[in-house]
This record gives structure tokens, sequence and C-alpha cells, in this order.
């Protein structure tokens, strides 16, 4: 081992005594009196360091799990709170509005007014409950996906709104009056509840998701299931659970050749019908002609449609009133 000091004129003995001392110090200064003691310390360093390490990834993991757990528990019970008002009764309405849809486009069966609806205030008692509308053309129910589109674009417009709070005339001075009465933002808060979010919902309950939850393993698909379970709004669709009446309108085409107004009014049947959800009954089934051409040039340009269908509205009211038994009206 060199080292500067030693030289070539030591004393061999010298020589041989300071190499020893110097092997010696090296030794000890690798961890012991020996290499292999300085080995078995770096060693022991390195099993004490993995097993820390081991350690730390046990607690962090069981941590991670016992999170996870938490996590999934909450969301779990989120999730069946809010999906236990969709029972039985409310899927069984929630599908008879799905067949009454996909069977609008076909050969329309005939007029019927149940006879209870004829008795006076029976049409004011009935509409007074929360319903469900949808208006929109024939065409438009073809296919589900149509269906789901259509209903979706079908709030409750003039004819609904009409026959609920009916005019005082037709005069197209108090039509006008009256529509603008009707469309106020809170003239019917509470009383149009959406069934479309709710058939929507029911798809979501029955593709598995609790299943889903069940099974996840990862935190990060656990938040993503929780924030699919807020898209769903399913409080918003429950809403529709408390309704019991469904007022349909489907606009056939219009009439061969005829002009359309501006808003797409033309001469052209409808078909209408008020069905209870809980009982196979249909209050009022009817097909009736709408034509624009008693309305003014300048109304026309901007409200056809409305005015068509609150007269519409009107007059079936006035039918079923001078249909009453005799000594009610």
């Amino acid at each position: 081992m060199p080292s500067f000091l030693l030289n070539e004129r030591m004393n061999p003995e010298l020589k041989r005594r300071v190499r020893l001392s110097l092997k010696s110090d090296l030794r000890e200064r690798a961890g012991g009196q020996s290499a292999r003691q300085g080995h078995w310390a770096v060693r022991a360093m390195m099993v004490l360091g993995v097993i820390g390490l081991a350690s730390f990834l046990t607690v962090t993991y069981r941590q991670s799990r016992a999170e996870l757990a938490r996590e999934r528990a909450q969301l779990l019970s989120a999730y069946q709170r809010q999906a236990a008002v969709f029972d039985a009764a409310f899927r069984a309405r929630t599908e008879k509005v799905e067949r009454l849809l996909a069977h609008a486009h076909e050969p329309y069966v005939g007029d019927w007014i149940d006879p209870g609806i004829r008795q006076a205030g029976a049409l004011d008692a009935l509409l007074a409950q929360p319903l469900s509308y949808v208006r929109g053309p024939i065409r438009g129910f073809l296919s589900d996906a149509e269906r789901r589109q259509t209903s979706k674009e079908a709030g409750p417009e003039a004819l609904i709104r009409c026959l609920v709070d009916p005019p005082a005339s037709i005069k197209e001075s108090e039509l006008l009056r009256h529509l603008g009465r009707i469309y106020q933002p809170k003239r019917f808060v509470g009383r149009f509840y959406d069934f479309e979010n709710a058939r929507g919902a029911f798809a979501f309950l029955d593709s598995g998701f609790e299943d889903e939850v069940r099974h996840v393993e990862r935190m990060k698909q656990l938040l993503a299931q929780s924030r699919e379970l807020r898209e769903q709004k399913l409080g918003q669709a429950a809403e529709a659970r408390q309704v019991r009446l469904f007022v349909s309108v489907f606009d056939e085409p219009k009439d061969r050749g005829a002009a359309a107004d501006f808003d797409g009014e033309a001469v052209h049947y409808l078909r209408l019908s008020v069905l209870d959800l809980d009982t196979p009954r249909v209050w009022l089934r009817v097909r009736r002609q709408v034509d624009p051409q008693w309305i003014s040039e300048k109304s026309r340009l901007a409200y056809s449609r409305e005015l068509d269908s609150c007269r519409l509205a009107y007059e079936l009211r006035q039918e079923l009133r001078e249909n009453q038994p005799q000594g009610e009206k």
C-alpha cells in the first residue's frame, strides 16, 4: 500500500510496522475490525431500510383501502337513498308513458270522452293535479331516440296552459292578453313535471351502477362514479313520482298544399289525450283540426301557433261544458 510515510532509506522492520498500522486503520474506517464486519454493518442498515419502507407501504395501503371502503359505503348509501323513491308504482307509470309515445304514429282509434269528465268542475279538478305533458309531431315519436329528443324539447306550451287556465273568449285581442298572463315564469310552478327525466333515471338504475360501485378497486374510479351519480340528478327526476295524469298532443302532418305561417303553424289535425297513469282510464281522447286562417296578418307573424292552440283549448272546454248532464251547467 503506497504511502508518503514510507521511503527507501527506512529500516525494513519499521516499514513493516507502518504498513500494518495503515492497514488496521483502513479496516476500522470501513466499519469494524475486519472487512467482513464492515459489510455486515452495511447490510444491516439496508435490511432495516427495507423493513421500514415495507412497513410504511403497508400502513399506507391499509389506510387507502380503509378510505376507499368508507367512500364506497357513503356512495352506496347516497345511491340507495336516492333510488328508493323509484319504486314499482313509479316504474309502471313511466312505462305506461313510454308505451303511449311508442304508439303515437299508429292509426287513430277514435274519439273518447269519459262521462266522468263531463261533470261540472271535473276537468278543473283533474287538471289541478300535478301532471306531465308532451307535444310534438307524430314523426317525432317513431324511434326511442326520437321520442327522447322530442320529449326533451316539448315543454308545456299554449294548449295545455290554456286548457288548465282558459281564456275568457276566443277574440284575438283577449287571447293575446291571456297568453301574456299564462306565460309568466311563476304562473305554473309545481304543476308540470318532466317524465323524460324519470325515464332516463330508470335507465340509469338498471345499468348496474350499484354493482360497479361494490367492485371498484381504485379511488379514482370511485370519484368518477360519484360524479356520475351527481350528474344523473335523481332528486330532480324523482319529482315526477307524484304525477298521476299524462296529457299528450301529437301533431299530424299539415294538409297537402297548405301554406305554413312563420312559426310553422298550418292547417292540420292534432290528437289530444288525457291519460290516468294509475288505472287503464282514458279521460279524454280527441282529434281536432286547427287552422290559423282566422288570425290577423300581424299576429300570424309571431303568435300563430300559440293563438291556434289557445283557441282550441277554449273550444274543447266549451264542448265538454255543453255536453254536461242537465242541471249541472
